[in-house]
């Protein structure tokens, strides 16, 4: 693969919807989040909130969509939303960025 796009066409048509989707609501999460750091002086207490932006985001976007894609898109939300939830659990010793800095 020599560009971006050449690796997206690699991709079975059916999936490209749904990964415009998902880099589009990724890239705008991020966006956001550095307005937020940049111009509020607002910075993440906790790094599942990129995440949870990231579903958020997919779910809005997902009204727009045709049946079949809006609900394979709200599945892989549903999914995001329960790994980062599991992963990034107080259990396991992740309460904030602040735990992070600590080491």
């Amino acid at each position: 693969m020599t560009d971006i796009h050449t690796w997206f066409e690699s991709f079975p048509r059916k999936c490209r919807q749904i990964i415009i989707i998902g880099s589009a609501a990724l890239c705008w999460s991020i966006w956001k989040s550095r307005n937020a750091i940049c111009f509020q002086n607002k910075y993440p207490g906790d790094p599942a909130n990129l995440v949870f932006s990231l579903c958020y985001w997919i779910d809005a976007w997902s009204i727009l969509q045709k049946p079949d894609t809006k609900a394979q898109l709200l599945r892989a939300s549903g999914i995001l939303k329960k790994v980062v939830v599991e992963i990034l659990n107080k259990s396991c010793g992740w309460s904030s960025w602040r735990r992070l800095e600590a080491g």
